[in-house]
């Protein structure tokens, strides 16, 4: 579960197959370089309206269930920042558009060591991408996108054979930051707030906090925008990855987010009681 305050935890982790993860080279680039509003996660762009991104999804992955969730507090501080269903919302007058909740799902056949003895199915998940919007109604528009799936079928990727499939996207010598140790591979591609991209030089610096696939950690006003994939090696061996993370954020927005949601709570919270001020009057009340 992920947490937004000022502060996001992002998270790496995921993977899925290679064939889907990386589709043909686009023009992400500009005249000056890499444009983070060119880029995608799984057909995702930032800025992206709550249709573009289901019609970009559906189009990247036709096997993906889509699903949409709702806010019913200031949840960008206080909670689950993925959402609900709208039937799991306990006050629905309150309820605003949250994210996206993209899964592709296979049939996994499980056997019992123990009796009963059998074998039987059930649906897993092989991949997921959430999709989050600024949380403003009728403006709502793609502020940032994660990607996980693992990696479970043999042979495992290796990781070297996803990083050459990276790199034929998006270029090497641009990357802000790049890492390989025992628990994987990483790299990331940072932008300013004017969308130009950070040197290496700003990824080697100490205060620099690589996300890792995830959400950054933290999140301050005029941040920039980052690009962030990781993959997780496996215990077997540190050359396989077991899964993968890939995320795309606009770190302003995610900022501003906290007080927007907050804005939207009150305003929606407020309609509501008005309404309901509204529809008791002339009804049998006690005298004060």
């Amino acid at each position: 579960m992920q947490m937004f305050s000022r502060r996001f935890l992002g998270q790496a982790a995921g993977g899925a197959a290679l064939v889907l993860l990386f589709v043909p080279p686009v023009a992400a680039q500009t005249a000056g370089g890499l444009d983070p509003y060119r880029l995608d996660v799984a057909g995702v762009k930032l800025g992206m309206t709550p249709n573009d991104a289901i019609a970009a999804l559906k189009k990247f992955e036709p096997k993906y269930v889509i699903a949409k969730r709702y806010f019913e507090k200031p949840q960008f501080m206080f909670g689950n920042t993925e959402g609900k269903d709208i039937k799991d919302i306990d006050d629905k007058r309150v309820a605003y558009f949250a994210s996206l909740a993209a899964e592709k799902d296979e049939q996994k056949k499980i056997c019992s060591i123990r009796p009963p003895y059998g074998c039987y199915t059930e649906p897993h998940a092989v991949e997921t991408v959430t999709v989050w919007f600024s949380p403003v109604p009728g403006q709502e528009r793609v502020i940032a996108v994660q990607r996980k799936a693992p990696f479970e079928k043999d042979p495992l990727p290796a990781v070297v054979s996803l990083k050459s499939s990276i790199f034929a996207k998006y270029p090497k010598d641009q990357a802000t930051y790049e890492n390989q140790d025992a628990s994987g591979y990483s790299v990331e591609w940072a932008f300013d707030a004017q969308k130009r991209i950070r040197p290496a030089s700003a990824g080697k610096r100490r205060s620099y906090s690589p996300s890792r696939g995830g959400l950054p950690n933290q999140v301050n006003e005029g941040d920039g925008f980052g690009l962030s994939v990781m993959f997780g090696s496996t215990n077997q061996a540190v050359g396989l990855a077991g899964n993968m993370s890939v995320s795309l954020y606009d770190g302003n927005a995610l900022y501003k987010s906290v007080a927007q949601a907050q804005a939207t709570y009150k305003t929606l919270k407020a309609k509501a009681d008005t309404a309901e001020v509204d529809r008791s009057k002339g009804k049998s009340q006690p005298k004060f």
